[in-house]
């Protein structure tokens, strides 16, 4: 797996939490159907993952979604598989 982990926030650093991310996203792949099927495609999975603050988060919620809040979390399917998103 590819874990790419970026900080924009001032007050929290990434090494403490980056082992806490890795660990939970491998438990993911490990124990869902999701995962098992990336697994059994054979393909090396790559998530991007980025730790940021309310007033970011509330500007990408707008460009992607539409909706002028901030949200916990923002996630993109990147590739497709028998014509479903995985």
């Amino acid at each position: 797996m590819n874990l790419e982990i970026s900080n924009n926030q001032k007050n929290h650093k990434t090494r403490k939490i980056k082992k806490i991310i890795r660990d939970a996203v491998a438990l993911t792949l490990d124990n869902t159907k999701t995962g098992q099927l990336i697994k059994s495609m054979g393909v090396i999975p790559v998530f991007s993952i980025l730790l940021t603050d309310n007033r970011y988060i509330r500007k990408l919620n707008f460009e992607y979604r539409n909706i002028d809040n901030p949200t916990d979390v923002l996630s993109f399917p990147s590739i497709e598989f028998n014509g479903k998103i995985v």
